[in-house]
């Protein structure tokens, strides 16, 4: 697999689990990503876009992620969730729907 087919994937699954898993497929993929499994997989495909992470776990119930490339330069992708899968996956999508924003 080519990196461009990589990244077409990683953002393909970033938007569909953005949708509230009411159909079966939607339910499979979100059985695939909210997990600790799933948050690993969604960061490997960030690194390899050139993109690291920042968890937090700020308090009981609320995790922070960002995605960065540059660790002292401001965040591309942030979101805080009740999950850290959830905190993952918003913010890498918010990473990367922000670059998309700025090539055009």
């Amino acid at each position: 697999m080519t990196d461009i087919q990589r990244d077409r994937l990683l953002r393909a699954a970033l938007g569909f689990l953005a949708l509230e898993p009411r159909a079966p497929e939607l339910q499979l993929l979100h059985r695939w990503a909210d997990n600790w499994r799933g948050v690993g997989d969604v960061i490997g495909g960030m690194e390899r876009q050139g993109f690291r992470l920042h968890l937090t776990n700020i308090e009981a119930g609320a995790w922070r992620a960002t995605f960065s490339r540059d660790a002292m330069s401001a965040a591309e992708g942030f979101a805080a969730a009740p999950t850290p899968w959830a905190a993952v996956q918003r913010a890498a999508w918010a990473a990367v729907t922000k670059e998309d924003s700025e090539r055009r």
